[in-house]
């Protein structure tokens, strides 16, 4: 609570966003205010020499997230330049040969690289101009389809070789950019599948009648911790390599949209909690490592 003042510059930065101030305002704008706040209280106040250390720093963490930027930005120019985005469309649709699933994993493709290092609104507003068309005319539903672009286009900021979250993430602990880039594209794992079940059945995004949107709702939020729990091994207790494999399917099964693979992946994912409820705490789990990376090694 003796440093808790220090949070206000987070508050500042994000208030003069919302706010609708650019980017680089709002990030002047939070420095300053971390540098008015500091002299608080003694114990937290900055000294000449502190800042300069600070500079130096921020001068070699911005390089992770700069050339990543920079690289982004050719492969979005060219797109935009050459006009070849306009013909995405025809060539998802003919590369997919009607098929949906086959249509949605190129449109996901497409939206991670269009995605790759743009704000936000920017990254939506490309693909909601290349990709939606393709998905609109195999007649899903038009919420459905933007929330599958949106979500995509957002991922690739955790998804390798451009994760510049995770970039950013990387440059303040002090680790690896490959390893941290991999470690949290395994952790959003259970996102890449989300916009698969917007497609497959509206009643995820209240486009249906009021007992299939909670049953949907329900199963897909059993089969996020099912498929989450698979990843970082852990569900109830630490899980073992086969209830692992055994999750990861029950998973599929509950974000399928059939009733009947539904009640399959609940029955079986209900067997596996039970099991790991009744099984011995000191039982041997083999092959039941949490997911980590000993490259993750928080620097000196």
């Amino acid at each position: 609570m003796r440093r808790i003042h220090l949070l206000l510059p987070l508050v500042v930065l994000v208030y003069l966003m919302v706010s609708g101030r650019s980017l680089m305002m709002a990030a002047i704008y939070a420095f300053l205010a971390a540098i008015a706040v500091s002299f608080v209280r003694k114990e937290t106040r900055i000294k000449a020499m502190d800042m300069l250390r600070g500079l130096e720093q921020t001068a070699y963490a911005i390089l992770i997230v700069a050339v990543p930027c920079a690289t982004a930005g050719l492969i979005i120019g060219i797109i935009v330049q050459t006009g070849i985005g306009l013909k995405f469309t025809d060539f998802i649709l003919s590369l997919a040969s009607g098929s949906l699933l086959l249509s949605l994993i190129a449109v996901m493709v497409a939206c991670i690289i269009l995605g790759m290092g743009m704000p936000t609104v920017s990254a939506y507003i490309m693909v909601a101009i290349l990709m939606a068309p393709a998905l609109t005319q195999l007649d899903l539903y038009v919420l459905s389809v933007h929330l599958f672009i949106f979500y995509f286009a957002l991922l690739s900021f955790v998804t390798p070789p451009v994760a510049l979250a995770s970039y950013a993430a990387a440059a303040l602990a002090r680790t690896s950019a490959t390893a941290t880039g991999v470690h949290a594209f395994k952790l959003t794992l259970p996102g890449f599948l989300i916009p698969f079940a917007f497609a497959y059945n509206p009643a995820l995004v209240m486009n249906g009648a009021w007992h299939e949107v909670i049953w949907v709702t329900t199963s897909c939020a059993i089969g996020v911790y099912a498929i989450a729990g698979t990843v970082v091994g852990m569900h109830l207790r630490r899980s073992t390599g086969l209830e692992r494999a055994v999750a990861f399917g029950a998973a599929l099964l509950l974000i399928t949209p059939e009733h009947l693979t539904d009640l399959l992946g609940l029955a079986v994912f209900a067997a596996l909690m039970f099991w790991q409820q009744r099984r011995p705490e000191d039982a041997p789990v083999a092959g039941s490592e949490p997911l980590q990376n000993p490259e993750l090694q928080h620097g000196e």
